[in-house]
């Protein structure tokens, strides 16, 4: 494999100063080196001008961007996760997120949702769509041999 591309610099260029030449990655890579190859990094999340970069893909969509494996060798790589309380990922493009109303715990966060009152009861909690414009879907359902169910409402 190839080196990722590095500029030589030389800060003095007097005869008394022949060891403090330096090493700098080139953008959109980031890295120096006295005296030696520098060890770039690419954090195609932080990066711009770069066709593997995430730009605005994850933040745009108010999602975190994590770039697992910042070499400059492995490329596209990076991963939008959602940001709690809701939940989902991908790689390469925004995620499709989602809420589980049964799971949320701060009604700051989820106005609506369940906030243990099934469990509090001895009941389970089923949120019947996930998805983030279906909220408010939720129901408690009473576990066996107790038969019942009722919509954002203990059973």
């Amino acid at each position: 494999m190839a080196v990722p591309a590095q500029n030589c610099v030389d800060p003095d260029t007097s005869v008394a100063r022949l060891d403090n030449w330096e090493c700098q990655c080139a953008a959109p890579s980031a890295g120096t080196a006295q005296r030696a190859a520098a060890a770039c990094v690419l954090d195609e999340c932080a990066a711009t001008g770069c066709p593997s970069c995430a730009g605005a893909t994850c933040t745009g969509a108010n999602q975190d961007c994590a770039d697992p494996d910042q070499s400059p060798r492995v490329l596209y790589d990076w991963i939008c996760t959602c940001q709690l309380p809701r939940t989902g990922s991908k790689e390469h493009e925004a995620a499709a997120c989602d809420i589980d109303e049964c799971e949320v715990a701060d009604p700051g966060v989820c106005p609506g949702c369940e906030f243990d009152q099934c469990s509090m009861n001895g009941q389970l909690c089923v949120d019947l769509d996930r998805a983030e414009a279906a909220l408010g879907d939720w129901e408690c359902r009473c576990i066996a041999p107790e038969t019942g169910a009722a919509a954002q409402a203990v059973a």
